[in-house]
């Protein structure tokens, strides 16, 4: 198999790899989405929201991923917290 592709072969090799690549990239592109829709209506302090912002959008695939798996439940406890605290 070859690892390293010249831009005359990738034009041969495209066409076999975009039913792989589109499929990926339309889940990428809703992940990244949501992620970002779901943390900008969050009430948190502004550096929060941009350290967040920085993990999901530069982390690529697996910045929403984190951000869903940890990070969403994380901050929706200290908006909880926050909540109390102001009562």
């Amino acid at each position: 198999m070859k690892l390293h592709y010249g831009l005359d072969e990738l034009g041969g090799i495209l066409p076999q790899l975009l039913p792989i690549l589109i499929p990926v990239l339309i889940i990428q592109l809703v992940m990244l989405a949501v992620a970002l829709i779901s943390l900008l209506r969050k009430e948190l302090p502004f550096m929060d929201k941009v350290i967040w912002l920085i993990i999901i959008v530069c982390v690529s695939i697996i910045g929403p991923v984190i951000y869903f798996a940890a990070g969403s439940k994380m901050l929706d406890d200290k908006v909880a917290k926050g909540d109390e605290s102001r009562r």
